[in-house]
């Protein structure tokens, strides 16, 4: 299994900025460890995402995941998390 450092996940800046940018308030603050939080959420629903559109590919003929096996993940998905 690959090392905790070496894992692709989402950068805590960007991820920080997102969150700022949909704020009303620009008092809103977040801690450190919820921005990580969050990039770890991201991270496992991107890979979900990509595993159960993998799934919709070995149903058909195709070789390669695109929008549409994507939409047909996403509704149970979505309900999933």
């Amino acid at each position: 299994m690959a090392d905790d450092q070496e894992r692709e996940s989402f950068k805590p800046e960007t991820v920080n900025g997102i969150f700022k940018a949909s704020w009303k308030d620009s008092g809103t603050r977040s801690n450190q460890q919820a921005v990580l939080l969050s990039c770890e959420f991201l991270r496992l629903f991107t890979t979900e995402a990509i595993h159960r559109s993998a799934e919709q590919v070995t149903d058909t003929d195709e070789n390669t995941i695109n929008a549409e096996h994507l939409e047909r993940s996403l509704t149970q998905l979505l309900l999933d998390f």
